[in-house]
């Protein structure tokens, strides 16, 4: 009588064992939809592209002949590391490459961008050209915010406008997103301050509205804008390294002189004279 006993026992703890694995089992399903269904409905990589045509340094002292010589000495890469250890920043529009990725099992829909900005006048300081500009760029459409509106929305314009008409990106469109679904986007930052950036967005989970950030806290994008094109004496000073010269010059700080040349891809202005 005793092996049947022993065999009935078994048999309920293998029942059992099935049994706890399937509610373990159900249970980790159970997490994993729960993960899902509270993390952010949409997964954002952003990534400030980082051309260094011209940078920035704010302040009135220029750079000691020694400080030229030790710059002259870099390659390009070192000269921006070291500029910006001086506090230099990225001249110019900023471009951001974003990748937005669906993250609930039904579709999440993107109704709205907008810039967060914190901005101030643009101060003399001392001009660096790198690199000279490109002779023509593609026309691509791009979703451009200008920094120094009230309240910068999400715009696109049509290649084909010479006007440059602006539209309201999301009064046309909206961002709708399945399941790892990807889309990306790139945008276009301008001021003509120096402005500190971050991206909000609203995404609309079924009925549920949720705000996202594109930049972590502390990681916001800075764009140091056109400010040297507006009014006299912004540039102290100039010089032109980089690509553009192997050895630093100075260079008049008057964009309607040398200046200019070099934004119109004249090169190095000794190189030109020899």
């Amino acid at each position: 009588m005793s092996a049947p006993l022993i065999w009935g026992w078994s048999f309920a703890l293998v029942v059992l064992g099935g049994a706890l694995q399937t509610l373990a089992g159900d249970r980790v399903v159970d997490v994993m939809r729960n993960y899902t269904a509270t993390g952010e409905p949409v997964m954002v990589r952003a990534v400030p592209e980082w051309e260094h045509q011209a940078m920035w340094v704010p302040g009135t002292d220029g750079f000691s002949q020694q400080r030229l010589d030790d710059l002259s000495a870099m390659e390009t890469p070192g000269q921006i590391l070291a500029l910006q250890s001086d506090g230099a920043m990225i001249l110019g529009e900023r471009e951001v490459d974003v990748l937005l990725t669906g993250n609930r099992d039904r579709p999440v829909s993107i109704i709205d961008m907008k810039a967060v900005a914190e901005c101030n006048d643009f101060q003399p300081g001392t001009l660096v050209w790198l690199q000279s500009p490109p002779a023509g760029i593609a026309p691509t459409a791009r979703i451009v915010m200008d920094l120094d509106q009230p309240s910068p929305e999400a715009l696109v314009y049509d290649p084909d406008d010479t006007g440059g008409t602006a539209r309201k990106y999301f009064d046309e469109q909206i961002i709708v997103l399945g399941k790892d679904e990807q889309q990306s986007v790139g945008l276009t930052l301008r001021s003509n301050g120096v402005c500190s950036v971050n991206i909000r967005m609203t995404v609309m989970d079924g009925q549920e509205r949720h705000t996202q950030w594109l930049f972590n806290e502390g990681e916001e994008v800075m764009v140091a804008g056109h400010g040297y094109n507006e009014g006299e004496g912004t540039i102290q000073h100039a010089y032109l390294g980089g690509e553009v010269c192997d050895t630093y010059e100075t260079a008049p700080p008057d964009r309607n002189n040398i200046l200019g040349q070099i934004m119109g891809g004249g090169g190095c202005p000794s190189e030109r004279n020899e």
